[in-house]
């Protein structure tokens, strides 16, 4: 593409920012007076490092609204639980001391929290 050439395109094109020949001489890394692929073999680079980019953050802004519906989710779960605990046992310590952990034991594994929601009625999907 010659200098000419160039100009005339990137005016058809819509360019109207000016500075047509100081881009042209940019581009032209040979100083030959035209532009071959060689020249503008960065550009594909650039592109495919751009639409990398794009996808990743479309991936980080999927990922993220996924994480913020599943912290949603546990709040509202968190609140649903205490709620049982409330109206069934009336306070948190009388819950623990009954259904949670009847022989008083300060600490449950998952399993242990599991059968005690079940024995309380306290089901989740």
């Amino acid at each position: 593409v010659t200098e000419a050439s160039f100009c005339s395109g990137m005016q058809c094109l819509g360019w109207n920012g000016g500075h047509e020949t100081l881009l042209f001489s940019a581009l032209d890394v040979n100083c030959n007076g035209s532009i071959t692929t060689e020249e503008l073999r960065w550009l594909d680079l650039e592109l495919r490092r751009l639409y990398r980019k794009r996808e990743a953050k479309l991936r980080a802004m999927s990922e993220n609204a996924w994480r913020d519906r599943q912290k949603s989710k546990a709040v509202t779960l968190t609140q649903d639980f205490r709620a049982h605990l409330l109206k069934k046992h009336g306070c948190y310590l009388r819950a623990w001391r009954v259904s949670l952990s009847p022989s008083d034991a300060m600490s449950l594994n998952k399993n242990q929290f599991m059968k005690a929601c079940a024995k309380m009625g306290w089901h989740t999907n």
